[in-house]
Parts: C-alpha cells; sequence; structure tokens
C-alpha cells in the first residue's frame, strides 16, 4: 500500500496567497492541509501523522497574536520532541511557549517527519535555531520568499527517494 503524501502548510498568509502552489500540488498528489497559527499547527500534529511540513518560521503563535515573528522556531522545536525552547528567541515567544504544550505531544510519526522552512527573512540566528531543533535539521531546507514552486516540488519528491 502506498504511503498517503500528506502534508501539511503552517502559513499565516493560508491558502489563498499559495492557491497556485497548493493547486499544482494537488495535481501530484498530494494532499495539503493547513494551520494560519502555529498553536492550530500544533494541534493537528499532535492528532494526525503528516508526510511533512512546510513551515514559514514568520507564522504567529495564535491567531490573536500577530506580533510573534519567530514562533515558527518553536513549533519545530516542539514538533521534534524538545522541551526547551531554542536560545536566542525574543522573550515574548519564551514566555508564551506552554501555550504549545497544551496541544500535547506531536504524533510519534511526527516526530521524525521533513520539515522545509520558507521565510522572507534572512538571520543566521534564525537559521542556528531552526537548524539546532534536532541533528536531523542540521541541514534544514530554508526557501526564500516569493516561493518557487520548482523548489518546493524538488524538495517534496525527494522525500520519497
Amino acid at each position: 500500500m502506498e504511503k498517503r503524501r500528506r502534508i501539511l502548510w503552517v502559513d499565516d498568509d493560508g491558502p489563498d496567497r499559495f492557491r497556485y502552489a497548493e493547486s499544482r500540488l494537488k495535481r501530484e498528489g498530494w494532499e495539503v492541509e493547513w494551520a494560519q497559527d502555529v498553536f492550530s499547527a500544533a494541534q493537528k500534529l499532535a492528532a494526525e501523522a503528516y508526510e511533512g511540513v512546510i513551515l514559514d518560521q514568520e507564522t504567529p503563535l495564535d491567531p490573536n497574536d500577530s506580533r510573534s515573528r519567530w514562533a515558527g522556531c518553536i513549533l519545530l522545536h516542539w514538533l521534534r520532541g524538545n522541551s526547551l525552547p531554542p536560545s536566542g528567541l525574543p522573550p515574548l515567544e519564551l514566555s508564551r511557549h506552554g501555550r504549545i504544550a497544551r496541544a500535547g505531544q506531536p504524533h510519534t510519526e511526527n516526530l521524525h517527519c521533513p520539515v522545509v522552512v520558507i521565510s522572507d527573512y534572512d538571520a543566521p540566528g534564525l537559521i542556528t535555531a531552526l537548524r539546532s531543533a534536532s541533528p536531523a535539521d542540521a541541514e534544514l531546507p530554508i526557501l526564500p520568499k516569493p516561493l518557487k514552486l520548482e523548489d518546493l516540488r524538488s524538495l517534496l519528491e525527494s522525500w520519497h527517494e
């Protein structure tokens, strides 16, 4: 039986901004689910298994908090089963890290699923924080915005090799 090609796309811009990319991925057999904040993503990742995650590092912690610029880092660390948040994040995110913990623990299969980060912000500290989530993330792919569909498709296909 072939494994479902199911991904969770976490981005506060939501499907409207990426409608073309989503439709192309669906034509290629991917099931795409969306979360527009980190807390919603954590709830989904706790409840169901995904083959991978597309993560905008600037997604807010919850729909009522647009100030959380680094919440994607916190989600990645939670997803990898790390109890401590990554170092170098602003105090706002560190003090609110417990909100994700209320979503529970990540689904066992999601602890090792591949993640690709999309970002329009380039900072060495951010990249270090993201890539320190686990040893498997040492070479975490980070794609710039605007997102090039071909780059994303290549990464998704590499998950099947």
